[in-house]
């Protein structure tokens, strides 16, 4: 009787095969995208992470994605900050640009709430609980601010 030996095929990573964002190319777009933003700031531009992932072939979509990932399986937490310091300045630019009417108030404030996490919220107040409604920004404490920005954005605000 002859016995057949079963061989193990190597485990595929991913959905289709192994991934192409290795650990080393994942350093190099951290640093593309950190330039990308600094220029970005620089130029008094705004952040379309969009139009990073078109000059670098990479799906928006999937930006976050790899982010997440990275940061989960401790693959590449360069790139997960990049992304986080991105994502960041995104949001630091879109409210100071609301708060200066470099941006049209409207146009940040949804964005905000798709890109961002904000909200609005309804607050009862006073003896007869008058509703006021007014954006409340959510932060998690994985995406919370970092303080110099959070004392520029008070600054900001009227009084």
């Amino acid at each position: 009787m002859e016995v057949m030996e079963i061989k193990k095929l190597p485990k595929k990573r991913g959905p289709k095969g192994p991934s192409r964002f290795t650990t080393n190319k994942l350093s190099i777009i951290a640093k593309k995208l950190d330039n990308f933003v600094e220029l970005k700031l620089k130029e008094k531009k705004p952040i379309f992470l969009q139009e990073f992932g078109h000059r670098n072939r990479i799906l928006a979509s999937h930006l976050s994605r790899i982010a997440e990932t990275a940061r989960r399986t401790g693959a590449s937490l360069e790139f997960w900050r990049a992304y986080m310091r991105a994502k960041q300045a995104q949001e630091f630019d879109l409210a100071e640009g609301a708060a200066t009417n470099r941006y049209d108030p409207g146009f940040s404030f949804r964005t905000l709430k798709n890109v961002a996490g904000w909200r609005d919220e309804q607050h009862l107040k006073g003896e007869g609980f008058e509703k006021h409604s007014h954006l409340t920004m959510i932060i998690e404490s994985s995406k919370s601010l970092p303080l110099e920005i959070q004392n520029r954005i008070s600054e900001l605000k009227p009084d």
